[in-house]
């Protein structure tokens, strides 16, 4: 069914997510669309309340070693708090299918398993790859140290991608590193 560009704008601006509407339509001459009689209303059905209640529910799965994973509807994505150096990282995987999350939360076990080891090496590597980026004459030990983990996204085939950011917050940007499981850190870049 073709798109009305206008009135789907105008919807997502008005209309809540997860809420019903109701119309009218007829199809068109042609059979490839339907053509609006009346405007969308906010309506209410009683199967399509319980199809929508039953959308909504959340989704949790439990990964050994881990916690409970929750699905962020929004990204597709399972996420949890994880413990990370006496506080949490947003742990995130990409919701496939079961032998890649499988794959991605042993991944994901071997690094919390030596989350120190890894945040130490993060925020040298970052700090060592920012100044090539953002010069100034801060020395990169210092910003090693301000740096803090705040999301950690790990894929089944080892690649993963942390985001860091300054605990004082004397500068504002994020970093992101990415790199392997297996090889540790390749890219810091500045973000925002």
């Amino acid at each position: 069914v073709p798109k009305d560009e206008e009135l789907q704008e105008y919807l997502k601006q008005h209309a809540p997510r997860d809420f019903i509407i109701k119309f009218t339509a007829r199809l068109s001459p042609e059979e490839d669309r339907l053509l609006l009689v009346t405007l969308p209303a906010p309506g209410f059905d009683p199967d399509l309340k319980a199809i929508l209640d039953k959308q909504k529910e959340p989704v949790t799965i439990q990964a050994e070693g881990i916690g409970e994973l929750t699905l962020n509807r929004s990204t597709n994505w399972l996420q949890t708090d994880a413990d990370w150096c006496g506080g949490t990282v947003q742990l995130i995987f990409d919701r496939g299918t079961e032998e890649e999350l499988a794959a991605a939360e042993e991944l994901a076990r071997t690094v919390l398993a030596d989350a120190d080891g890894w945040n130490s090496r993060l925020c040298a590597f970052a700090a060592e790859q920012l100044p090539k980026v953002r010069p100034g004459d801060e020395l990169p030990e210092d910003l090693a140290e301000r740096l803090e983990a705040e999301s950690l996204q790990i894929w089944p085939d080892g690649r993963f991608e942390v985001w860091l950011h300054d605990a004082d917050y004397l500068w504002e940007p994020s970093v992101r590193v990415t790199g392997t499981v297996s090889g540790g850190p390749e890219e810091a870049d500045l973000e925002g």
